[in-house]
């Protein structure tokens, strides 16, 4: 039994089924080949590229059975679709546009419907059937509903519970409104805190309070580069006005070239 020595109907079909296949084969690895070389070429010559990767795609290119054949007519048929739905886009496009025009189909969604029902700027009627048309049941309308409400922030909710509780306890209280990490609550803790101001480091180091390095680090740990913090130093002192820069000139005796010069 074989493909040349056909003996019997069944030896015969099952023969040309074979040879069916193997020409297939041929004519994929004829046809589509040199394309996949085109397309793969530089991919494959990636070095980073992960060598298993590199063989799957040699395997488009050269395939060594009807199984990568059939492969790569599938792959084929996905590229060339790819390719031919990207190139149709802008067309598709512009039918799109006026099949819009012509039906004028759309609708509010049930989140925009929620929140013009919440700005009172349509029926509680209407919003409903927002909802509905979003496929929204009951319960989970109210659901939506709520999310949309303004809610305030994090620092905002730490600050009111400092105000209306213990300020070294915020925590606590702070659990009734917001469902928080303890290891997220650390850091917002100390956001919602207030820190000194480049001004306030200024008139600390004005009054002596503050040595140069502190002023330094307070400066830095304030976002001030480092060839900023002199000049920031020196924008600790208030020049006098004019006025009394002139009074003390004359006072010292100055000549008005000096005087015009420290007023300039």
């Amino acid at each position: 039994m074989g493909i040349k020595d056909k003996a019997t109907y069944g030896e015969y079909y099952w023969a040309m089924q074979v040879e069916a296949q193997q020409a297939l084969f041929d004519g994929v690895e004829n046809d589509l080949a040199p394309h996949f070389n085109a397309m793969f070429r530089d991919i494959v010559a990636i070095e980073d590229l992960d060598p298993a990767y590199k063989s799957f795609l040699q395997s488009f290119i050269t395939p060594e059975s009807s199984t990568a054949g059939m492969a790569s007519v599938r792959f084929a048929s996905e590229v060339a679709d790819g390719i031919v739905t990207q190139g149709l886009a802008p067309a598709v496009r512009v039918v799109k546009h006026a099949s819009e025009v012509k039906w004028l189909s759309n609708i509010l969604t049930p989140t925009q419907g929620a929140l013009l029902k919440r700005r009172r700027k349509i029926t509680d009627e209407y919003g409903d059937i927002l909802m509905k048309f979003g496929g929204f049941p009951e319960e989970q309308r109210k659901y939506l509903y709520d999310v949309i409400e303004p809610y305030p922030s994090i620092p905002e909710l730490i600050t009111y519970c400092r105000y209306h509780g213990d300020p070294k306890n915020v925590w606590t209280p702070l659990l009734e409104f917001y469902d928080m990490q303890a290891v997220d609550y650390k850091l917002y803790e100390w956001l919602g805190r207030q820190r000194i101001t480049t001004v306030q480091a200024q008139s600390l180091f004005k009054r002596g309070i503050f040595e140069p390095p502190d002023f330094y680090a307070e400066l830095e740990a304030i976002g001030w580069f480092d060839e900023n913090r002199d000049y920031i130093k020196d924008l600790s002192y208030v020049l006098p006005n004019s006025m009394l820069l002139v009074q003390g000139g004359l006072i010292q005796g100055l000549d008005n070239e000096r005087i015009l010069e420290n007023i300039s």
